[in-house]
């Protein structure tokens, strides 16, 4: 297992009086319409919804891993999105949490790889639209702006892996960002150290490597700052602060931001919108994978 915290497992270390309350929710609520399950996951997804039962439990702004002595389930708080017989009202934002559901339980099972496969397209926008946030609030050039993304893209592969080898680690960037291998290959043999695995090493790389002073003032925090800020729905500041660090609740934004006009007036949304050369290819793909891998859970 990858030997970082999953973003589940830290939740579950969190939040543990909510963690015992779901796994009893979980016990209670396994052979009923709340549960549901399909060949494609090895975990069932379990609904919270409104009623008596879920009142002492609080909000849980994206899906999250529970464990009992007989199955495992991915808890997707459905309550925002539905009334008291649980009715679905708000089917845009819903679909996000079904969208985070299904990729939280590969990421539980630790499927890495079949995750970092699915989600290559979506890395690409990970690492374009921090970027974009940043080359605009500093007023940036367009080699930093390239600057920007590799070095964004290597911390984005280090969420799914703990060391990658310099070369699989330039092709992988390359090909996910769709940038010439040798640009790559130059930036990352400036760099002191590969491995990054936190965003103060990230500030740290790009004071390291770009002469301009603006970014010498760059710190881990900014990067939180900026990436909460690329999107809305309900509750999306808290999924965006997560999001950064943890594939999976990215993964739904992705898909929301790709197939619902509702997202269209996001940052997100309007990145796409205005460089479509950039994020064209691969894009249909995704969406078909993610379509795929949801239909068996959308009940609404």
């Amino acid at each position: 297992m990858n030997k970082k915290l999953t973003e589940s497992v830290s939740w579950s270390l969190q939040h543990k009086d909510t963690s015992d309350k779901l796994k009893k929710y979980a016990i209670d609520k396994s052979d009923t319409s709340h549960s549901l399950h399909s060949s494609s996951l090895n975990d069932k997804l379990l609904l919270l919804t409104n009623g008596e039962d879920t009142t002492d439990i609080p909000l849980i702004p994206y899906a999250v891993s529970v464990e009992t002595e007989t199955d495992d389930y991915v808890v997707l708080d459905m309550r925002p999105f539905t009334s008291g017989t649980g009715k679905v009202h708000n089917k845009s934002d819903a679909s996000i949490m079904i969208a985070n559901g299904v990729l939280e339980s590969l990421w539980h099972s630790e499927s890495y790889t079949e995750v970092q496969k699915i989600m290559n397209y979506a890395g690409r926008l990970y690492a374009a639209i921090l970027s974009k946030q940043l080359t605009t609030s500093l007023r940036l050039d367009g080699k930093d702006a390239v600057l920007i993304r590799v070095v964004v893209a290597i911390k984005y592969l280090h969420l799914f892996t703990d060391s990658i080898d310099k070369d699989r680690l330039v092709n992988s960037v390359a090909t996910m960002l769709m940038v010439d291998y040798d640009i790559v290959n130059d930036i990352v043999s400036k760099m002191k150290d590969t491995e990054l695995l936190t965003w103060d090493q990230v500030a740290e790389t790009l004071r390291d490597l770009s002469e301009n002073v603006k970014l010498s003032k760059v710190k881990a925090a900014v990067f939180v700052e900026l990436f909460s800020k690329v999107f809305f729905c309900t509750n999306s500041s808290m999924k965006l602060i997560s999001a950064i660090d943890h594939p999976p609740i990215w993964g739904s934004i992705v898909f929301a931001a790709l197939d619902d006009k509702r997202y269209k007036r996001t940052l997100l949304s309007g990145m796409l919108s205005t460089e479509p050369s950039m994020f064209r290819e691969h894009r249909d793909d995704y969406l078909k994978t993610m379509k795929s891998l949801m239909k068996p859970f959308m009940y609404f």
